[in-house]
C-alpha cells in the first residue's frame, strides 16, 4: 500500500530545562491518505478483478473489486457497496466507491474483497481508470485494493 501523507502528533511535556527549553515527545504518529468525505459511506480500496478481462478500448463495463476498510467479520461487502461517483474526463475516468457501514459489534479481522462492475456512458478508449477517492487520485490497477 502506498501512502501519501503522515500524521504526527507532537507533545510539549514536562518543565523547561537549564536554558529555558521545554521537552518534547511524538505522541502518534501514522501514515495516511487524505480522503474524500463520501457521508454516510465508508471507504473501500480498489483495484482491478483479476479473474475478469483487463478493461480495454471498447469497454464499456469495467469489473473492479472493492475492499471494505472499516471492520465488517471479515464478510464482503456484498450488497452495501456501490459506485458512489463517476466522472469521466478526455484523460480520465474517475472512480469512487463507497460501502454503507455494518451496524452494531463487529470484528476486524480483514475483509474479503467484494466485486463491483463500473458501468461506462461510452467505451474507455485511452482515458485511465482512476479513484478518485484518495487524494491524489490514483491509478486503478490488479492487486491494489
Amino acid at each position: 500500500m502506498v501512502f501519501s501523507h503522515e500524521f504526527l502528533d507532537i507533545e510539549r511535556f514536562g518543565e523547561p530545562d537549564e536554558n529555558g527549553r521545554p521537552g518534547w515527545h511524538m505522541r502518534a504518529s501514522s501514515r495516511c491518505d487524505l480522503r474524500r468525505d463520501l457521508g454516510d459511506l465508508g471507504v473501500a480500496d480498489v483495484s482491478l478483478d483479476p479473474a475478469a478481462s483487463p478493461p480495454g478500448r471498447d469497454s464499456r463495463q469495467i469489473a473492479v473489486l472493492g475492499t471494505e476498510r472499516e471492520c465488517a467479520n471479515g464478510r464482503r461487502a456484498d450488497g452495501r457497496i456501490r459506485v458512489a461517483d463517476l466522472e469521466a474526463t478526455s484523460t480520465e475516468v474517475r472512480v469512487v466507491i463507497g460501502v454503507q457501514p455494518l451496524s452494531g459489534l463487529r470484528t476486524c479481522q480483514g475483509n474479503l474483497a467484494t466485486p463491483v462492475t463500473v458501468e461506462l456512458d461510452e467505451p474507455l478508449g485511452d482515458r485511465v481508470l482512476v479513484d478518485a477517492s484518495v487524494y491524489p487520485p490514483r491509478r486503478i490497477v490488479e492487486g491494489a485494493g
